[in-house]
């Protein structure tokens, strides 16, 4: 089991934790972290907007749902 799968089981269940690895170590996209990450509206936004520097069709509708982190992704973005 590698470093990364690890982690993963051990923070299956912590989307920030998910989203700091991903930015931190992983510097790139996680597909493996992405279902837990994308069900926290604030890590959802952060996961896109500083770990892959794109729109996430997929989680937009939880991001949404928040509208302090749903109006800094749409501003980011140009939605």
């Amino acid at each position: 089991m590698t470093a990364k799968e690890l982690f993963l089981e051990q923070h299956k269940d912590n989307p920030r934790e998910l989203y700091l690895y991903a930015r931190d170590v992983v510097i790139g996209r996680w597909p493996e972290a992405e279902p837990t990450i994308m069900k926290d509206p604030e890590y959802a936004h952060y996961y896109s907007r500083y770990v892959t520097g794109e729109r996430w069709p997929e989680a937009e509708p939880t991001i949404m749902k928040y509208p302090k982190y749903w109006m800094s992704y749409s501003g980011h973005f140009k939605l």
